[in-house]
């Protein structure tokens, strides 16, 4: 299955993920009433665009940044959309002690947010991307 995500990476693919969304909610929220249902509803299909990417490849845009991916615990496979959009629920739970949930991974052996034992999942580091040339090929063209 592979080496466990430090916290770190899972912080940082956090940030890409809904760290702008989160500015800009803020940004609304002093702002016009218009403006903050936008940025409401642009956060909402933010949600269910990382939990169709994380069901579907184990990867948003910020895991893909930083290196990681989810994966179930029993099969190492992708989580599937439902898993995805009831892990995403659950983070409810990661929150509700002053966010511990969120900083289990620094204590747990397998490095899970509370949210990730209930569903049974793992993040791990991601393997090196498919080759774009293929064996018949030969080596791809040296980057100088």
């Amino acid at each position: 299955m592979g080496q466990f995500a430090s916290w770190g990476s899972r912080a940082l693919a956090g940030l890409v993920d809904y760290g702008v969304i989160a500015a800009l909610t803020a940004i609304a929220t002093f702002s016009d009433l218009m403006l903050l249902l936008v940025v409401e509803l642009v956060a909402l299909a933010n949600v269910f665009y990382n939990v169709a990417y994380l069901g579907g490849q184990g990867q948003t845009l910020g895991k893909k940044v930083s290196g990681i991916k989810l994966v179930r615990a029993d099969t190492g496979q992708p989580v599937g959309f439902g898993l995805a959009l009831g892990r995403a629920f659950l983070h409810i739970v990661d929150a509700l002690p002053v966010c511990a949930g969120f900083f289990a991974p620094l204590w747990d052996e397998q490095r899970r947010t509370f949210s990730d034992r209930i569903v049974n999942t793992v993040v791990v580091v991601a393997g090196p991307p498919a080759s774009a040339y293929p064996a018949q090929y030969g080596q791809p063209p040296r980057q100088w």
